[in-house]
């Protein structure tokens, strides 16, 4: 989840924007993103935006006075007219609320755009001589202004446009799994072998074809007879990729997971030829059912393997 903005501007109002995004950054919590870092070459404008709706919850674009424009036989300074398209492109997506325009050299803008959140960056003058403060009376500075509006942003899932409907299990789970047979080896007291991590989901409103990713830490330890007593235990880390997640009308929530990456914390101990190949990154694939539990926002079930070796264990899994 980021507060990620995107700002846009004419070419010739670059400098302002590199300002706005300084402007941005000192604010501490959110990540400015500059409309060159997202139009590349050869990528096309609409492209682009649609990058920007995907990365980002907001979006500031620069008003500078580029154009002239003769309006009613008077003629007055005006933004460069692409920019002010982009801005009636990303504000139709994201919202009102979520977009903001910043004016310096005194650039007019359209009585349209009233309601709008329009921040004029000139310095205010000061005033000739100390006046009593009232509150109907205070004026903000425009990096204030800029500040207030920011306060108001929520933060957006990473590659999910604002407009999109999802599915009420997309987001963050953790997970507590626990192995009674893994990779071919009964689990019974005092060996054990469980895995503590997070994944996350992104699931249709029709609650069909969801995907997403799960890391995990697999802590173990086995006692071992064949050969005399001794100990195999350690900590892996893990990475998979979830596909075909599906939900039920009953609530149950169904997917396979797919191993991409492991690597080794620490191990002590001899391990078993069944466990030798773990520092190996395997095709290991996993069958993950679910249903509702009695404690609120989590679900429990079953986790199990469908390759020869054969891992099985029960779940639970929280949505954070």
């Amino acid at each position: 989840m980021k507060r990620r903005i995107f700002i846009g501007s004419s070419t010739e109002g670059l400098d302002q924007a590199v300002c706005i995004k300084d402007l941005l950054a000192s604010f501490g919590d959110i990540e400015p993103v500059l409309w060159p870092e997202i139009f590349k070459p050869g990528l096309l404008t609409f492209e682009a935006l649609e990058n920007v709706l995907l990365r980002c919850c907001a979006a500031v674009f620069v008003a500078t006075a580029d154009d002239v424009t003769t309006f009613r036989g008077q003629s007055i300074r005006t933004p460069r007219a692409n920019v002010m398209l982009e801005f009636g492109l990303v504000a139709g997506r994201i919202g009102r609320h979520s977009i903001a325009l910043c004016l310096f050299g005194g650039a007019q803008l359209p009585s349209d755009l009233q309601g709008l959140t329009v921040i004029d960056m000139t310095p205010p003058e000061p005033a000739p001589k100390p006046e009593p403060v009232h509150c109907s009376s205070v004026s903000l500075r425009p990096e204030d202004r800029l500040h207030l509006w920011t306060s108001s942003l929520l933060s957006t899932t990473d590659l999910i446009a604002r407009t999109d409907i999802l599915h009420g299990y997309s987001g963050r789970w953790e997970f507590a799994l626990q192995l009674n047979h893994w990779r071919g080896r009964d689990l019974r007291f005092p060996s054990y072998a469980y895995v503590n991590g997070t994944f996350d989901l992104i699931i249709s409103a029709n609650g069909q074809a969801g995907h997403g990713f799960a890391q995990g830490c697999v802590q173990f330890k086995l006692m071992l007879s064949d050969g005399g007593e001794r100990t195999f235990q350690g900590e892996y880390r893990t990475a998979h990729e979830i596909a075909s997640a599906d939900c039920s009308s009953d609530g149950s929530l169904h997917f396979t997971s797919h191993a991409f990456a492991i690597g080794k914390l620490n191990t002590s101990g001899i391990a078993p030829p069944e466990l030798s190949t773990l520092d190996l990154t395997e095709p290991w694939t996993a069958q993950w059912q679910l249903s509702p539990s009695a404690e609120p926002r989590s679900l429990e079930g079953t986790v199990s393997s469908g390759d020869a070796v054969g891992t099985s264990g029960s779940v639970k899994i929280r949505k954070v």
